[in-house]
C-alpha cells in the first residue's frame, strides 16, 4: 500500500506512507507533520498504512473534527481521491 496526502494547494505529496507505516498531524512540532492552523489540535490525525489499506483516526478530541469528502468521521478507511479537510 502506498499513501500520499497534498497539504494545501502544492502540487507534491506532502505525506508519504508505504507498507506499515503511521504518521501523525496536527499544529504542534510533536506531530510528525505540521499545519499551521489554530484550529486544529496539537496532535489531530493518525494515518497508518498496512499491506492493504489507509486508515484515518481522529485523535484531536474536542478540536473541530475531520471532514472526509465532507463528512464528519471519527475514523474511516480512505479510497484512492477521498478529501480530508
Amino acid at each position: 500500500m502506498l499513501a500520499k496526502f497534498f497539504v494545501g494547494p502544492e502540487t507534491r505529496p506532502a505525506i508519504l506512507l508505504r507498507g506499515r507505516e503511521m504518521a501523525t498531524v496536527g499544529s504542534s512540532r510533536r506531530a510528525n507533520y505540521t499545519i499551521a492552523d489554530s484550529q486544529l489540535a496539537d496532535i489531530q490525525l493518525e494515518l497508518s498504512t498496512d499491506d492493504v489499506a489507509c486508515q484515518l483516526r481522529n485523535v484531536g478530541g474536542d478540536g473541530p473534527g475531520v471532514l472526509i469528502n465532507g463528512i464528519a468521521s471519527s475514523q474511516a478507511i480512505l479510497q484512492d481521491g477521498d478529501i480530508i479537510s
